[in-house]
């Protein structure tokens, strides 16, 4: 689960606050992201689970998740974690917070 919204990292911007302008987009975060998958049609996530190769739970904890950001954001209108990465077997979860050293990366200029 990541969320982001800028598709250029060097756009990102601290106020005097140490507020941030925007964050990188999952893409950025996770570039694996739009790489095909080998075969032409990717199995939809019920076929997945149908397969055995999701557990049932999945969608549920990406849910849980989604809305546990969804309520912090708009009852405490903020937004603390640029994402969640989980694993139900066995079941883990860890956020990465947004901090001027998760970000740097991001605004640095890559390098070709």
């Amino acid at each position: 689960m990541l969320i982001g919204n800028l598709a250029n990292g060097r756009k990102i911007r601290t106020d005097h606050l140490g507020l941030y302008s925007g964050l990188p987009s999952p893409n950025l975060q996770e570039p694996e992201l739009l790489k095909p998958e080998p075969n032409d049609q990717a199995p939809s996530c019920a076929e997945m689970a149908l397969a055995e190769t999701q557990s049932l739970m999945v969608n549920r904890m990406a849910a849980t998740i989604a809305a546990q950001y969804t309520a912090v954001f708009v009852l405490q209108r903020q937004v603390l974690h640029l994402g969640t990465v989980f694993t139900l077997d066995p079941p883990t979860a860890r956020s990465r917070l947004i901090t001027p050293t998760t970000l740097n990366p991001y605004q640095q200029p890559r390098r070709s």
